[in-house]
């Protein structure tokens, strides 16, 4: 487990990766921080950017403040851009290939509406989006990642990684590390897309080969964060 502290006064920031349950996270962190959560999104309907926030006035009432959302460095959102100063970072991570799934039907979702994504796939072939379209993740962490600094960047700045196989624990993990009250119910899943294609184990060993830093993050982040006696759970499955 890592041993970075919470500072309550200095904002945290949440870093709401797409398609990792990031809208279900935000709904805790609503109970958690009431008026003191600062959403961070580009507005699709009128291109605007999301406002960018005076970084310590945030803290001049003397209450906890977190900055929650989409932190994309490409979309010019990210956090050097944003908030460089930022020190202590929360995010929930899923499996890479789960999450480029799941933004590919739920692009397929929102476009049924007369609406279009940024970087919208552009072949109805499930297949084809796995085999060669681009992964958004890591454009979110609060530095440039590489295979000689990633778990640098993850040590350095994550108070906790969550993860959404096991989005009750991680929560209530989060909820320890920032005094709040723990979770007692399921957390429902918004914004799921139902699944009408499957991926072969062709598409999917590309992918993984294709993406090993994107999995060398998420495999460091579950042996730093995931608690022990769920690791070893798995190991035995």
């Amino acid at each position: 487990m890592n041993a970075k502290t919470y500072t309550p006064s200095l904002p945290l920031i949440f870093v709401h990766i797409p398609k990792s349950g990031g809208s279900s996270v935000r709904e805790v962190f609503g109970t958690w921080f009431g008026s003191n959560l600062y959403p961070h999104y580009f507005k699709p309907k009128d291109q605007s950017m999301p406002p960018r926030r005076d970084f310590l006035g945030l803290q001049r009432n003397q209450e906890p403040a977190v900055i929650y959302g989409h932190f994309n460095k490409h979309r010019g959102f990210g956090v050097e851009q944003y908030y460089p100063e930022a020190s202590q970072f929360m995010t929930i991570l899923r499996d890479p290939l789960e999450m480029h799934v799941s933004r590919f039907f739920y692009a397929a979702r929102i476009e049924k509406k007369g609406r279009k994504i940024y970087n919208a796939p552009k072949s109805a072939s499930l297949e084809d989006f796995v085999k060669t379209s681009h992964l958004s993740m890591l454009e979110h962490f609060p530095r440039q990642v590489t295979m000689s600094n990633y778990r640098d960047i993850i040590e350095e700045y994550f108070l906790h990684i969550g993860f959404l196989d096991h989005l009750e624990e991680s929560l209530n993990h989060m909820g320890r590390i920032l005094k709040k009250p723990s979770v007692d119910t399921k957390i429902p899943h918004l914004n799921v897309s139902a699944r009408t294609q499957p991926v072969s184990e062709e598409a999917a060993h590309l992918f993984r080969e294709n993406h090993d830093l994107e999995y060398c993050v998420y495999s460091h982040a579950r042996d730093l964060f995931l608690p022990r006696q769920i690791q070893k759970r798995l190991s035995l499955e």
